[in-house]
């Protein structure tokens, strides 16, 4: 069965479902939705489902077109909805400043904050106390998501028994639409994504394997970034250029896994590696128990929605500061007075960051390129391939040995630039000290210098334990079988 028709069997095995349910319910509403401009979000008014405006006014339907839309029935639902009554009377406790006010904030904003601290120790012992703080920004970041271009996944690594799936189910039962799943069909995450809008925790043994075999990649990695676009071929009928639906796919994302990510995947992360606890902890997160907290939430959403953040300029380049710039302009726009919180987190994403480059073979090529400056030939300022491959190679079985021809690849794709030495019998890189520094950033070996770290290569071990011995089954993934000298 292709993925077509099992897209098609799916809806109408839903469909079927449904009509089980409530027959008459569903020929009265044909038309459904729970996303329109002007929608604070679905609540609960006397066990019905109701569009609650930003402007506080609670309505049965809306027109879009020239079509009448109602809300969903609760059994459509994954999640459970905040009570109408209580979102309006904590919103009322709010108070919003001048998109240009950085001092005042919000005084029920911050007591939130501090309910929310307590909340998620209650749940779980994090590695380190400013873990909790980064929680909960993610409650306010997923109830205010129309104003992020992007959403670092929060990924919770660790063996069996460590609190990962605890501390994420209280992430996901007080997160607006929150939805845990263990599955990653295409189409429960197209609907979850693009119906619903829903904030995600994929509970998944080896979540890395499985995403590759579902092919999911962009339904789940393009989940970062605002203006990502998944494309699906859904209806071949119609002929070309009618018969794909494309669908933004950001939003709130969290996963736990006994397995490490990828580096593309930990490029859009933020990994919190879960340590043994022998805390005894008595409060269960559900769906239940989360529900004052939804209602809080929920009713800030309503306060702060369409508040303008405060505009923060970037201080840094890279891609760490683009995911958290947003986190920074809440904060400044919300409680000021955690500005320091912000810094602290992003210190922990750059360090993971480190950590992730040092790791990879292309930092362990450019700790060699550093540190043997003078193995560069006067004149051309080339260095050998043959050179730095002598270089990598010390000291490993011959097995594992790089040859020229590879490594070349993968020092032009790292943005050098090939050129022969002067007698013309053999090529190598030219040493562009541009280039190299901007690569000593990238790779974080600038940080090592700074913390006065060593960053010399010798017999594929540094002094720092950067170096990792490759296998030469990951020498074969990364540049191809002839890569490996046998």
């Amino acid at each position: 069965m292709d993925e077509i028709d099992q897209l098609e069997q799916y809806e109408e095995e839903a469909i079927a479902e449904k009509k089980k349910v409530n027959p008459t319910k569903k020929e009265e509403r044909k038309n459904v939705t729970a996303n329109f401009e002007g929608l604070c979000d679905l609540v609960i008014d006397k066990k019905e489902v109701r569009f609650l405006m930003d402007d506080g006014k609670i309505i049965n339907s809306t027109t879009i077109g020239d079509k009448v839309f109602y809300p969903p029935f609760p059994e459509d639902l994954d999640y459970l909805l905040p009570e109408k009554d209580n979102v309006l009377i904590e919103a009322n406790k709010h108070v919003t400043a001048d998109a240009t006010d950085s001092e005042r904030g919000c005084p029920y904003c911050l007591k939130l904050y501090g309910e929310l601290i307590k909340y998620h120790k209650s749940i779980s012992e994090l590695p380190d106390p400013i873990y909790y703080d980064l929680l909960a920004l993610f409650d306010f970041h997923n109830y205010l998501i129309e104003k992020f271009d992007f959403s670092p996944i929060l990924y919770f690594f660790a063996d069996k028994e460590r609190g990962k799936t605890r501390t994420a189910k209280g992430l996901i039962y007080i997160a607006r639409r929150g939805v845990m799943t263990e599955t990653l069909r295409e189409a429960n995450l197209i609907r979850w994504g693009k119906d619903h809008r829903a904030t995600m925790l994929f509970d998944v043994k080896n979540f890395a394997k499985k995403l590759d075999m579902a092919q999911a990649e962009d339904l789940v990695y393009g989940r970062a970034e605002r203006g990502v676009v998944a494309a699906r071929v859904l209806f071949p009928e119609k002929g070309a250029f009618k018969d794909t639906v494309r669908f933004e796919v950001f939003g709130p994302t969290v996963v736990t896994s006994n397995r490490m990510i990828d580096d593309i995947g930990l490029s859009r992360m933020i990994l919190i590696e879960m340590k043994p606890s022998e805390n005894i902890f008595t409060f269960e997160p559900t769906k239940e128990n989360g529900r004052s907290l939804r209602e809080k939430l929920t009713g800030m959403r309503l306060a702060h929605m369409n508040q303008e953040f405060i505009k923060c300029g970037k201080e840094e380049t890279g891609r760490i500061e683009d995911m958290f710039i947003g986190y920074k302009g809440m904060i400044m726009t919300l409680f000021p007075s955690l500005k320091d919180k912000y810094y602290q987190i992003k210190k922990i994403a750059k360090h993971q960051k480190l950590e992730n480059a040092l790791d990879s073979f292309e930092a362990q090529i450019m700790q060699i390129v550093i540190t043997h400056g003078m193995a560069v030939e006067e004149g051309s300022l080339v260095m050998t391939h043959d050179y730095i491959c002598s270089i990598y190679n010390e000291g490993k079985p011959e097995k594992w040995h790089l040859n020229p021809q590879s490594l070349s690849k993968t020092l032009r794709g790292m943005g050098f630039t090939t050129k022969r030495n002067s007698a013309g019998d053999k090529r190598g890189i030219f040493y562009d000290t541009i280039i190299i520094d901007k690569l000593k950033k990238l790779y974080g070996l600038d940080e090592l210098e700074v913390q006065g770290l060593p960053v010399s290569v010798s017999s594929g071990v540094s002094d720092n334990k950067v170096s990792v011995e490759p296998e030469d089954k990951i020498l074969e993934d990364i540049f191809g079988k002839d890569s490996v000298v046998k």
